[in-house]
């Protein structure tokens, strides 16, 4: 008994530390499953996808590109009007004059200019805005799905290794909780075989060898070996006296039968 408590104390706790860390692994894992199941819904359920994003930005590209030039020309304005001031050779009453077109000539040609640039780039830059916009997307949408493969992974893993571990650790609580039981029996039983020794003063309780048949006096058993005897003899003698009981009767009747044709003859003759 000395060595079953602790053994039996040992199993509970350390069950019960198993269930404890079942209990966080679990938790843990499936936080991060949910977490990497949101996350992939969402990314699957997102109102703009990457290809509205892109349009969206080819719109707000096209927009700051008619700012830039506007800003240009203002500045080419500014640069060209300053310059005539200083030469002396920027008319303010004719807007006709010689400066004057040759300055909103050249702010046009570099405003043409910067729009050609644009248009020729446009498609180019456009498509590898979508590539590039592409390649993000699969690769988010691959994490997205590596995560939420690994949550679950590590979820099954988690339910495997340690549900075997509980099933074994169940299995040492039980064997030794059922030790325990029969230690308990077994120290009970001799408890009660020394308190039987000590309510009989010590003494030695005899004990006999088993007997294969029940103790019958000698007398007794001669008395029913001799009627026994009688029996068997008084059943060898039945047949002949029944025998000489079936004669007797077969005379007797012989007997009557002559007498009674003896008086028949009495009486015709009469």
């Amino acid at each position: 008994m000395k060595w079953v408590q602790p053994a039996l104390g040992q199993a509970i706790v350390d069950d019960y530390l198993l269930e404890r860390a079942v209990s966080s692994k679990t938790a843990q894992a499936a936080a991060e499953f949910g977490r990497a199941a949101l996350a992939s819904l969402q990314l699957e359920n997102a109102p703009f996808g990457y290809l509205e994003r892109i349009g969206t930005h080819a719109a707000s590209v096209e927009a700051d590109h008619a700012a830039r030039i506007q800003f240009v020309l203002g500045r080419r304005i500014v640069g060209f009007t300053a310059r005539g001031v200083r030469m002396g050779v920027l008319s303010p009453t004719q807007l006709t004059a010689p400066y004057n077109r040759r300055m909103i000539r050249m702010a046009e040609l570099g405003a043409n200019r910067m729009e050609d640039d644009f248009l020729s780039n446009r498609q180019t830059l456009l498509g590898w805005e979508i590539v590039i916009a592409s390649q993000g997307h699969a690769q988010i949408v691959g994490q997205a799905q590596h995560r939420l493969g690994d949550a679950i992974v590590r979820v099954t893993q988690v339910q495997q290794v340690y549900g075997e571990a509980m099933a074994g650790a169940q299995e040492q609580l039980a064997a030794t909780a059922l030790a325990s039981i029969h230690t308990e029996q077994l120290a009970d039983r001799f408890a009660r075989l020394a308190a039987a020794d000590l309510s009989g003063g010590g003494k030695p309780i005899a004990f006999t060898e088993p007997r294969s048949w029940p103790e019958v006096p000698v007398g007794l058993l001669l008395a029913a070996s001799a009627m026994l005897i009688g029996l068997f003899f008084a059943g060898l003698s039945m047949p002949s006296i029944r025998r000489e009981h079936e004669i007797g009767m077969e005379a007797m009747g012989e007997g009557e039968g002559q007498a009674e044709s003896a008086e028949t003859v009495y009486r015709k003759t009469a």
